[in-house]
C-alpha cells in the first residue's frame, strides 16, 4: 500500500474527487489503534495520521471490510489516489458520508508531489472485500 503500483493493481471502484483538506490530528490515535491488527491480518503498518478529502457529495462504500478494533467495529476499503499511491479509506460511523480519512504506510502528501490543502485528488475506492489476509 502506498508503494509503487505493479500492472496488477485492480481495476474498477467508485470514481470520486475529493479536495485535499487538513484534519483534527486525531488520526494517529487511530492508526496507533489499526496497527496491531493490520500487521497480524495484512502485514501492513500505518505511519501516524492520515489523508483527509473532503467530497462534494454524500458517497456508499462498496462492501467495505468491517473489522472489530478497539471495542467499535470499523469500515476499510482500499483506495487509488490519483493512479499513484495507494492507501486504505476507514470509517467508524458514517456520520460524515462527505468525508475520506485514508491511511497508509507512507506519507501521501509527499507521494503525491507535496500537495496542499485544496488540491484536487482523483481516487478510486475499491471494495473492501479485497483486503485478504497476508498468506
Amino acid at each position: 500500500m502506498g508503494q509503487s503500483l505493479s500492472p496488477t493493481l485492480p481495476t474498477g471502484g467508485l470514481v470520486i474527487v475529493g479536495v485535499l483538506a487538513s484534519g483534527s490530528g486525531s488520526a494517529s490515535r487511530w492508526t496507533d489503534l489499526f496497527n496491531p491488527v493490520f500487521r497480524e491480518h495484512f502485514k501492513i503498518t500505518f505511519i501516524n495520521g492520515s489523508l483527509n478529502l473532503q467530497l462534494g457529495k454524500s458517497i456508499e462504500w462498496q462492501d467495505p471490510r468491517q473489522l472489530e478494533i478497539g471495542g467499535h467495529v470499523w469500515e476499510f476499503c482500499p483506495i487509488v489516489l490519483d493512479e499513484g499511491a495507494l492507501g486504505v479509506a476507514f470509517r467508524s460511523n458514517r456520520n460524515r458520508p462527505d468525508l475520506l480519512e485514508i491511511a497508509s504506510p507512507i506519507c501521501l502528501r509527499e507521494r503525491l508531489g507535496g500537495l496542499k490543502d485544496g488540491a484536487q485528488i482523483h481516487c478510486r475506492l475499491l471494495s473492501g472485500q479485497l483486503l485478504r489476509s497476508a498468506a
